[in-house]
C-alpha cells in the first residue's frame, strides 16, 4: 500500500498500454516496465508553481515535492507529493484494500 503526504496533484487513467509510448516521458530506447518510480528533476513543480503565481503572485514555492509514477497494466498514474510511504502485507487485498479505506476514513472522517 502507497500513501502519499502532502499531495498537491494526482493525475490517473490514461495512458492505456497502447498509448503509454506518447506520454512526454517515456523513453523509447528504454521503454517501461510495470512499477513504481520517481521522476528526477521533473518539471511538474514549477509548472504548477508558475500556474499559482498567476493567482498569488507573491507565494513562493518550496519546489521540493517530489513526482512519482505508477505504471500499471492499461493504466497510469502520477502523483506529485512531499513524500510517500510503502507498506507491504501478506493479507488478500480485500483486506489491505479496507485497512486503506478505514485509514483514510479516519483521517478524513
Amino acid at each position: 500500500m502507497a500513501t502519499f503526504t502532502g499531495f498537491s496533484q494526482v493525475i490517473f487513467g490514461y495512458p492505456n498500454d497502447e498509448a503509454l509510448p506518447g506520454h512526454p516521458l517515456h523513453d523509447p530506447t528504454d521503454g517501461w516496465e510495470y512499477g513504481f518510480y520517481e521522476v528526477q528533476g521533473s518539471p511538474w513543480p514549477g509548472r504548477l508553481a508558475a500556474e499559482n503565481r498567476v493567482a498569488f503572485p507573491d507565494q513562493t514555492a518550496s519546489g521540493s515535492q517530489r513526482h512519482f509514477l505508477v505504471v500499471c497494466h492499461e493504466d497510469l498514474v502520477e502523483v506529485l507529493s512531499d513524500d510517500v510511504t510503502v507498506e507491504l502485507f501478506d493479507e488478500p487485498f480485500e483486506e489491505v484494500a479496507m485497512r486503506a479505506l478505514r485509514l483514510n476514513m479516519g483521517a478524513h472522517g
